[in-house]
Protein backbone atom coordinates (compact mmCIF):
# COMPACT_ATOMS: atom_id res chain seq x y z
CA UNK A 1 0.00 0.00 0.00
CA UNK A 2 0.98 3.60 -0.24
CA UNK A 3 3.58 5.06 2.05
CA UNK A 4 1.06 7.73 2.99
CA UNK A 5 -0.87 7.02 6.16
CA UNK A 6 -4.50 7.65 6.97
CA UNK A 7 -5.06 9.83 10.01
CA UNK A 8 -8.22 10.53 11.97
CA UNK A 9 -8.01 14.08 10.58
CA UNK A 10 -8.13 12.90 6.94
CA UNK A 11 -11.24 10.85 7.71
CA UNK A 12 -12.95 13.53 9.78
CA UNK A 13 -15.51 12.19 12.24
CA UNK A 14 -16.75 9.35 10.02
CA UNK A 15 -17.16 5.96 11.62
CA UNK A 16 -17.70 2.56 10.07
CA UNK A 17 -15.93 0.90 7.13
CA UNK A 18 -13.01 2.62 5.45
CA UNK A 19 -12.03 2.07 1.81
CA UNK A 20 -8.45 2.82 0.74
CA UNK A 21 -7.73 3.29 -2.97
CA UNK A 22 -4.06 3.10 -3.95
CA UNK A 23 -2.61 3.45 -7.44
CA UNK A 24 0.83 1.93 -8.15
CA UNK A 25 2.74 2.17 -11.43
CA UNK A 26 4.98 -0.87 -11.85
CA UNK A 27 8.44 -0.31 -13.32
CA UNK A 28 8.89 -1.64 -16.83
CA UNK A 29 10.26 -5.18 -16.60
CA UNK A 30 9.17 -5.53 -12.93
CA UNK A 31 5.51 -6.32 -13.57
CA UNK A 32 5.71 -9.98 -12.53
CA UNK A 33 7.72 -9.17 -9.39
CA UNK A 34 5.19 -6.45 -8.58
CA UNK A 35 2.31 -8.94 -8.89
CA UNK A 36 4.08 -11.27 -6.44
CA UNK A 37 4.60 -8.32 -4.06
CA UNK A 38 0.92 -7.37 -4.39
CA UNK A 39 -0.23 -10.89 -3.64
CA UNK A 40 2.04 -10.99 -0.59
CA UNK A 41 0.95 -7.67 0.95
CA UNK A 42 -2.73 -8.46 0.42
CA UNK A 43 -2.32 -11.85 2.07
CA UNK A 44 -0.51 -10.17 4.99
CA UNK A 45 -3.26 -7.53 5.35
CA UNK A 46 -5.93 -10.24 5.37
CA UNK A 47 -4.44 -11.61 8.62
CA UNK A 48 -5.29 -8.37 10.44
CA UNK A 49 -8.52 -7.82 12.35
CA UNK A 50 -11.13 -5.80 10.51
CA UNK A 51 -9.85 -6.64 7.00
CA UNK A 52 -12.88 -6.85 4.68
CA UNK A 53 -11.29 -7.63 1.33
CA UNK A 54 -9.38 -6.29 -1.63
CA UNK A 55 -10.14 -5.61 -5.28
CA UNK A 56 -7.32 -5.23 -7.80
CA UNK A 57 -7.84 -3.49 -11.12
CA UNK A 58 -5.03 -4.46 -13.47
CA UNK A 59 -3.78 -2.26 -16.35
CA UNK A 60 -5.85 -2.27 -19.54
CA UNK A 61 -2.72 -2.60 -21.66
CA UNK A 62 0.90 -3.69 -21.25
CA UNK A 63 2.06 -0.12 -21.83
CA UNK A 64 -0.06 1.25 -18.98
CA UNK A 65 1.44 -0.67 -15.99
CA UNK A 66 -0.87 1.13 -13.52
CA UNK A 67 -2.53 -1.03 -10.86
CA UNK A 68 -5.39 0.16 -8.68
CA UNK A 69 -5.79 -1.57 -5.33
CA UNK A 70 -9.02 -1.07 -3.35
CA UNK A 71 -8.77 -2.31 0.25
CA UNK A 72 -11.52 -2.22 2.87
CA UNK A 73 -11.29 -2.35 6.65
CA UNK A 74 -14.25 -2.28 9.02
CA UNK A 75 -12.97 0.75 10.98
CA UNK A 76 -10.30 3.42 11.09
CA UNK A 77 -8.87 1.83 14.24
CA UNK A 78 -8.29 -1.55 12.56
CA UNK A 79 -6.88 0.12 9.47
CA UNK A 80 -4.48 2.11 11.66
CA UNK A 81 -3.19 -1.09 13.30
CA UNK A 82 -2.38 -2.48 9.83
CA UNK A 83 -0.99 0.87 8.65
CA UNK A 84 1.39 1.07 11.62
CA UNK A 85 2.51 -2.56 11.46
CA UNK A 86 6.12 -3.61 10.89
CA UNK A 87 4.87 -6.11 8.29
CA UNK A 88 3.35 -3.36 6.14
CA UNK A 89 6.40 -1.12 6.58
CA UNK A 90 8.68 -3.89 5.31
CA UNK A 91 6.45 -4.39 2.25
CA UNK A 92 6.62 -0.64 1.56
CA UNK A 93 10.43 -0.78 1.66
CA UNK A 94 10.37 -3.65 -0.86
CA UNK A 95 7.94 -1.69 -3.06
CA UNK A 96 10.42 1.12 -3.81
CA UNK A 97 12.43 -0.97 -6.27
CA UNK A 98 9.30 -2.20 -8.10
CA UNK A 99 7.39 1.00 -8.87
CA UNK A 100 7.82 4.35 -10.56
CA UNK A 101 6.99 7.56 -8.71
CA UNK A 102 5.11 7.76 -5.43
CA UNK A 103 1.95 5.69 -5.09
CA UNK A 104 -1.27 7.70 -5.34
CA UNK A 105 -3.58 7.42 -2.42
CA UNK A 106 -7.23 8.20 -1.65
CA UNK A 107 -9.70 7.07 0.94
CA UNK A 108 -13.42 6.69 1.23
CA UNK A 109 -15.53 6.08 4.28
CA UNK A 110 -19.19 5.66 5.09
CA UNK A 111 -21.53 6.38 2.18
CA UNK A 112 -18.66 7.50 -0.07
CA UNK A 113 -18.32 3.83 -1.05
CA UNK A 114 -21.67 4.06 -2.90
CA UNK A 115 -20.07 6.58 -5.25
CA UNK A 116 -16.99 4.61 -6.33
CA UNK A 117 -16.96 3.54 -9.97
CA UNK A 118 -14.53 0.95 -11.39
CA UNK A 119 -14.07 3.01 -14.56
CA UNK A 120 -12.74 5.97 -12.54
CA UNK A 121 -10.76 4.29 -9.73
CA UNK A 122 -9.04 6.39 -7.12
CA UNK A 123 -11.33 9.37 -7.67
CA UNK A 124 -12.14 11.31 -4.53
CA UNK A 125 -15.85 11.24 -3.55
CA UNK A 126 -18.15 13.99 -4.83
CA UNK A 127 -19.21 16.91 -2.58
CA UNK A 128 -21.59 15.94 0.21
CA UNK A 129 -24.51 17.99 -1.17
CA UNK A 130 -24.30 16.08 -4.48
CA UNK A 131 -24.13 12.72 -2.68
CA UNK A 132 -27.11 13.68 -0.49
CA UNK A 133 -29.17 14.66 -3.54
CA UNK A 134 -28.44 11.43 -5.46
CA UNK A 135 -29.10 9.28 -2.36
CA UNK A 136 -32.42 11.08 -1.82
CA UNK A 137 -33.30 10.59 -5.48
CA UNK A 138 -32.44 6.86 -5.27
CA UNK A 139 -34.06 6.19 -1.90
CA UNK A 140 -37.40 7.92 -2.46
CA UNK A 141 -38.77 5.42 -5.04
CA UNK A 142 -37.60 2.50 -2.90
CA UNK A 143 -39.41 3.88 0.16
CA UNK A 144 -42.56 4.35 -1.92
CA UNK A 145 -42.39 0.93 -3.64
CA UNK A 146 -40.78 -1.67 -1.36
CA UNK A 147 -42.86 -1.40 1.87
CA UNK A 148 -46.23 -1.69 0.04
CA UNK A 149 -44.93 -4.87 -1.60
CA UNK A 150 -43.26 -6.45 1.44
CA UNK A 151 -45.79 -5.52 4.17
CA UNK A 152 -48.67 -7.70 2.87
CA UNK A 153 -46.32 -10.63 2.27
CA UNK A 154 -44.63 -10.36 5.66
CA UNK A 155 -47.92 -9.84 7.53
CA UNK A 156 -49.08 -13.28 6.31
CA UNK A 157 -46.05 -14.78 8.08
CA UNK A 158 -47.17 -13.21 11.39
CA UNK A 159 -43.61 -12.26 12.29
CA UNK A 160 -43.06 -10.47 15.60
CA UNK A 161 -42.15 -6.78 15.58
CA UNK A 162 -39.70 -5.35 14.56
CA UNK A 163 -38.74 -8.28 12.27
CA UNK A 164 -40.85 -7.17 9.25
CA UNK A 165 -39.32 -3.68 9.37
CA UNK A 166 -35.81 -5.14 9.66
CA UNK A 167 -36.38 -7.41 6.65
CA UNK A 168 -37.76 -4.50 4.60
CA UNK A 169 -34.78 -2.31 5.55
CA UNK A 170 -32.33 -5.10 4.70
CA UNK A 171 -33.90 -5.49 1.25
CA UNK A 172 -33.63 -1.74 0.63
CA UNK A 173 -29.98 -1.60 1.72
CA UNK A 174 -29.08 -4.53 -0.55
CA UNK A 175 -30.92 -2.93 -3.49
CA UNK A 176 -29.27 0.46 -2.83
CA UNK A 177 -25.79 -1.03 -2.55
CA UNK A 178 -25.78 -3.51 -5.41
CA UNK A 179 -28.31 -2.18 -7.90
CA UNK A 180 -29.64 1.33 -7.42
CA UNK A 181 -26.53 3.28 -6.39
CA UNK A 182 -24.21 1.80 -9.05
CA UNK A 183 -26.87 2.72 -11.63
CA UNK A 184 -27.38 6.22 -10.19
CA UNK A 185 -23.63 6.85 -9.95
CA UNK A 186 -23.28 6.04 -13.65
CA UNK A 187 -26.35 8.08 -14.64
CA UNK A 188 -25.04 11.14 -12.77
CA UNK A 189 -21.34 10.48 -13.41
CA UNK A 190 -20.71 13.71 -15.36
CA UNK A 191 -22.32 15.81 -12.62
CA UNK A 192 -20.80 13.91 -9.69
CA UNK A 193 -17.29 13.67 -11.18
CA UNK A 194 -16.81 16.63 -13.54
CA UNK A 195 -13.57 16.54 -15.51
Amino acid sequence: MSSQNITKETLGTTTGPVTVVITHKAKRGCEEQFKVWLKGINKAASQYEGYMGVQIIEPHSTSDREYVVIVRFDSYEHLKIWNDSNVRNQYLIDLRSLTEDESKYAHQSGLDYWFSLPEIPGKMPPPKHKMAFVIWLALTPLILLIPPITEPLLSELALPNPLPALITCAMMVVLMTYAVMPLMSRMFKQWLFPQ
